[in-house]
């Protein structure tokens, strides 16, 4: 029986991310969202530890100053605001896509371990998700998002945004970004104008700078846009084209009023912060949640060619996966 390794992702109504990773250090690559419907109003950052001493902690703005210096302990975390709505500290604009960005996101640091996590309110919405720390730096990762409608059926309204925030730790750090189930008729934002991709993406970083790749799924664009993000291959490389784990990067991928399902009135958000390839495991159990059929999904992404997904006690493999290839159940 082979077993490869899988990257899942649970995505349900006011997604959050359930995997906690306690750390010193915690960063927050930018968010975004469309300039209509899908604009975050307002947004926190939570702050936790187990520990019973008090913990010294910084919050950092990535390109500004540090807004946050103080202690917490397991009787008191604290909740920063992020100031502001729309663009903020913590989101970047949609002209700000496929731009490199140097004055958004976040850095938390303490000096023992905290869990950190955001959240954050979009009218009629919510969304969250936990921060890796350490466990989230890595060179190589694999993406997924809500699929804007079914396996089978798209939908598609102006206001869908999908994307993936990569934030570099370290200076003169390259990025490479493959997207396999995008085609030439796919077309990915840059600077708030949408262009048709052409093939990899390739973009230089320094030490705390970032890159946002999205797509919109609206009625004019490609249907296929709404899986161009699906199994995406991010990378971190040398000069040789080669994974530079020395380099490594954070990942966070998101869906800015998107859906699961073909109810075009219900929308929410869905982002999380991923851990790479090498933390990835190759057997999961998932629990249904209270939502509607076409909401309680699972996506499973493949990272290597032949890989054979289980399901339940089944002996015989439901699907064999290529490298990026996905399967919803």
């Amino acid at each position: 029986m082979k077993k490869n390794y899988l990257l899942l992702f649970l995505f349900v109504l006011f997604a959050s991310s359930a995997f906690s990773q306690i750390s010193k250090t915690h960063y927050i690559p930018a968010l975004t969202s469309d300039s209509g419907n899908a604009q975050i109003t307002e947004a926190f950052i939570y702050i936790s530890t187990p520990s019973v001493d008090n913990v010294n902690y910084t919050i950092q703005e990535i390109g500004g100053a540090v807004v946050a210096d103080d202690v917490i302990n397991n009787t008191n975390p604290i909740r920063y605001t992020v100031p502001g709505s729309g663009t903020t500290q913590l989101v970047a604009s949609r002209n700000s896509i496929g731009n490199v960005i140097n004055n958004r996101g976040y850095i938390i640091t303490a000096d023992c371990p905290i869990y950190v996590s955001v959240r954050y309110n979009v009218p009629n919405q919510a969304g969250a998700f936990t921060s890796k720390g350490a466990a989230g730096l890595g060179a190589r990762f694999r993406t997924a998002m809500y699929p804007n409608g079914t396996l089978f059926t798209a939908v598609q309204a102006g206001d869908f945004l999908s994307y993936v925030s990569i934030l570099a730790t370290k200076n003169n750090t390259k990025i490479r970004a493959t997207l396999p189930n995008a085609n030439a008729a796919t077309e990915i934002l840059v600077g708030g104008v949408e262009v048709n991709y052409t093939g990899p993406i390739e973009i230089d970083l320094d030490e705390n700078e970032s890159y946002i790749i999205g797509v919109e799924s609206a009625s004019s664009n490609p249907a296929n846009n709404r899986f161009a993000l699906f199994g995406a291959l991010i990378e971190s490389i040398d000069s040789s084209g080669n994974n530079n784990p020395d380099n490594p990067i954070i990942v966070n991928v998101g869906s800015a009023n998107g859906k699961i399902g073909t109810n075009s009135s219900q929308r929410d958000q869905g982002i999380d912060q991923l851990v790479p390839i090498e933390r990835v495991g190759y057997e999961y159990i998932f629990v249904r949640g209270n939502g509607t059929d076409d909401v309680e999904n699972i996506i499973i992404v493949a990272d290597v060619d032949g890989t054979e997904v289980y399901l339940k006690d089944n002996s015989t493999a439901t699907e064999t996966l290529n490298a990026g290839d996905f399967m919803i159940i």
